[in-house]
């Protein structure tokens, strides 16, 4: 054999060799952009997991606060802390969050400020939140329709109509 097929041979293996280098380079680079990926995404659910436990557990101390009728608390709740005054105690994926889960998981704090008799804190709660009015009317709504029925089977074809249009508004 001569010099020259050596030589030839040799190029060809050593650019075989790096070839496979870079595709175990290539690899390498492929998995750590993976690696990544994952640990961010495991922090990103990390955090959004505290913040939900953060969140119920305000809630939760916020909700307790009504039921003791501590008004200046839930007050502060409402206001500073961002709670929702809308809905029941426990959010949607939080149920892990909770200590002791309330008797009626859909009770709003307007329904627990107007069970204690504190009216002051009934008419903050209707002045600072629009959907706790209409989600109280949506649930009042059918049994006040009902009643007015039967006490006067005249109203059968108006009232209900009347009070579904009422329903579309919203407040502000």
């Amino acid at each position: 054999m001569s010099r020259w097929s050596y030589f030839t041979i040799y190029l060809y293996h050593s650019a075989s060799l790096e070839r496979i280098a870079a595709e175990e380079r290539q690899k390498a680079k492929a998995e750590s952009k993976k690696a990544q990926a994952d640990a961010q995404r495991k922090k990103a659910e990390k955090t959004a997991r505290a913040q939900q436990q953060r969140g119920q557990l305000l809630r939760s101390a916020v909700f307790a606060a009504a039921r003791l009728g501590d008004a200046a608390t839930v007050k502060k709740g409402v206001w500073e802390d961002e709670v929702d005054a809308a809905g029941g105690e426990v959010k949607v994926g939080c149920h892990d969050f909770v200590k002791s889960p309330p008797k009626d998981s859909q009770e709003a704090l307007l329904h627990i400020a107007a069970r204690n008799g504190d009216s002051e804190l009934v008419e903050w709660l209707d002045a600072h939140s629009q959907f706790v009015i209409s989600q109280t009317i949506l649930v009042i709504l059918p049994v006040l329709v009902q009643v007015l029925i039967r006490k006067n089977a005249t109203l059968q074809t108006s009232l209900p109509s009347m009070l579904l249009c009422s329903t579309d508004t919203h407040i502000f």
